[in-house]
């Protein structure tokens, strides 16, 4: 067993460390720079730096932990007469790595603060950068004691990580792992923004790592019971069904002219080019705005022209945004709804199996679309360091609660409303052409005055055509809804009525 501790805990000590301290040692001397704080506060600074532990030293090791696991083999396996004793070793290489790992981090923040004034007192200042001293002010006497807790509960938080994702991947598989790995530094990530998803107990990760995201009623208490209970799953599981996979079955069924056409459209060309359009755009809206939340970013970018005005940078921003998805579905039905498939619709017993595949795969491109603008447009918020609870837009304080979900339906209605029209027409017509066309030609509709275009679906999904800011001339949020709604069925009643004109 002490060969098997001494091997598990050297694979971990490598470039993973390596990048760690460099990343350390930088940020640690431009702090340190100029730095009017005492020793013992600059060391505390440093060790409890949210940003710094949340998009560095968590990364490093969640990827350090991700990278070296591997499948027992069957010769290591027979060696050990216990395996849950061979079990609680690797385990216990995941907890001394964990300890080396923190340790590194408090040695050369330690050194580098060499040669300022020693004063074991937080700062009286009540500067924004000082807003963290205010909690530990309450709970800890001293920076030194506040400095050694908050290591003390990273070591034991890395440690329980490291512990839970070799149990999951012991149980299932690497896919696995990776997706809950990925959701829960996501939660991570965005709980800087949203403080609301960091005071989660259980779930977020950052609650068992990061001492400070604690600071609320039994907190702490939460955070420990949720390790001990989840450790005490673990254990059990470990010592009564280990040798069980739990592993779920990846080999889904893809038949069906469904699956045909969906393999079909995610090419990987068109992943890239949405992915490229709307990373284009997102980079664009956040080069024009510095000093914003969240927030008014999200507004902005979905901000739109009000009925008979006209800007010719957002007419244009407007028409690439909507022409691009509607334009690879174009391109696809071009290319897998023509006469050269013609033994594809031979082989189609029910063509209603046909329409469905189609608006089923148009309508998932759509709401994907938007998935991916919205996530988008928050990760640049995220990198741009933009606030969320902040905005300088007034938002209508009736809806203000309300208004994303709402929102982000609304979205998905508008571009599933298009999408139809442009199948529709498609049907009467059969010109790929002139269908996307007529679809992209409606926009220049709400550059007329006149209200009756008010009620235009296209653009219908915009801040400036709805009522959502203080003093917008817009339509109320129940209309809009009401309106694509309606625009929705009857296009599916028009379109189940009018595809066998296609097969004629």
């Amino acid at each position: 067993m002490v060969s098997i501790l001494r091997h598990d805990v050297r694979k971990h000590i490598g470039a993973p460390l390596l990048l760690l301290a460099t990343i350390y040692i930088l940020f640690s001397i431009v702090e340190r720079q100029g730095n009017s704080d005492s020793y013992e506060v600059f060391v505390l600074r440093m060790l409890t730096e949210h940003y710094l532990m949340i998009y560095c030293m968590t990364p490093i090791f969640l990827l350090s932990i991700f990278r070296n696991l591997e499948e027992d083999t069957p010769f290591l396996l027979v060696r050990c007469r216990n395996f849950t004793r061979y079990f609680y070793t690797k385990w216990l290489a995941i907890s001394i790595y964990a300890i080396l790992f923190v340790l590194l981090q408090i040695i050369i923040v330690v050194i580098i603060g060499i040669g300022l004034p020693h004063g074991n007192v937080y700062p009286v200042n009540s500067s924004a950068e000082n807003e963290l001293f205010h909690y530990f002010v309450s709970i800890f006497s001293t920076p030194i004691m506040a400095t050694i807790s908050s290591s003390v509960y990273m070591m034991v938080g890395l440690a329980f990580v490291g512990v839970s994702i070799l149990t999951i991947f012991h149980f299932f598989d690497r896919r696995v792992v990776t997706v809950l790995v990925l959701l829960a530094y996501g939660i991570m990530a965005i709980s800087i923004k949203i403080p609301a998803l960091g005071f989660l107990p259980f779930i977020t990760m950052n609650r068992y790592i990061i001492l400070h995201h604690n600071f609320m009623e039994n907190g702490v208490l939460w955070s420990v019971a949720g390790m001990i209970v989840l450790l005490s799953v673990q254990i059990s599981c470990i010592r009564l069904v280990w040798y069980r996979k739990l592993s779920p079955s990846w080999n889904i069924t893809r038949k069906g002219l469904f699956f045909y056409y969906a393999q079909a459209l995610w090419t990987r060309k068109i992943i890239l080019l949405l992915c490229g359009i709307v990373g284009i755009l997102t980079i664009w809206k956040v080069m024009n705005g510095t000093e914003e939340s969240l927030q008014d970013y999200i507004l902005r970018f979905f901000y739109g022209q009000e009925i008979g005005k006209f800007h010719l940078l957002s007419f244009l921003e407007q028409l690439i945004y909507y022409g691009t998805p509607l334009y690879l579905l174009a391109l696809f039905i071009e290319t897998w709804c023509t006469d050269d498939n013609l033994p594809v619709f031979i082989r189609i017993k029910q063509k209603m199996k046909w329409l469905f595949a189609i608006v089923a795969n148009g309508l998932i491109f759509q709401i994907i679309y938007i998935s991916l603008t919205f996530a988008l447009l928050f990760i640049c918020g995220l990198l741009t360091n933009k606030t969320w609870t902040a905005h300088t837009i007034q938002i209508s304080e009736s809806i203000q609660v309300s208004i994303w979900p709402i929102f982000i339906y609304l979205k998905i209605m508008e571009f599933s409303v298009l999408f139809l029209t442009f199948f529709l027409l498609f049907i009467w017509l059969k010109n790929v052409t002139a269908s996307y066309l007529i679809v992209m030609a409606t926009h220049a509709l709400n550059i007329v005055p006149n209200a009756l275009f008010s009620n235009n679906p296209t653009g219908l999904g915009t801040i400036a055509r709805l009522q959502i800011l203080e003093g917008s001339a817009g339509i109320p949020m129940s209309k809009a809804f009401t309106v694509l709604m309606l625009g929705f069925i009857l296009l599916l009643v028009f379109i189940s009525r009018s595809y066998k004109r296609f097969f004629n």
